[in-house]
């Protein structure tokens, strides 16, 4: 993939990370939560792909440990907190990248 369309596709992968960010505002109810965890993690593991075939495995790494294996029998509002700040610590290091290119 050329350098353009690499950086259009990283703004992309941050930008989704930023409306799953905004999407936890909405969440009401442990199934509303469900559905959110399963975007992140889809998210977690698009943007890891992509990574890793760009970058290598070391920067997809840093994004991948962002997926949690929080609890789901516990209560939503609890884990939730964990979780945006997981979705943060994985646009850090899309930001980091982003600010490299």
């Amino acid at each position: 993939m050329d350098s353009a369309r690499e950086d259009l596709a990283l703004s992309e992968h941050i930008q989704r990370g930023q409306h799953l960010i905004r999407a936890a505002g909405a969440i009401g109810s442990q199934d509303d939560f469900r559905v959110w965890r399963a975007n992140r993690n889809t998210w977690i593991w698009t943007t890891s792909e992509a990574l890793e075939r760009w970058r290598g495995e070391e920067v997809a790494h840093s994004v991948r440990e962002a997926a949690s294996r929080s609890d789901f029998a516990a209560n939503w509002q609890r884990i939730l907190p964990d979780e945006i700040a997981r979705v943060r610590q994985a646009l850090g290091a899309l930001w980091l990248l982003a600010e490299r290119v």
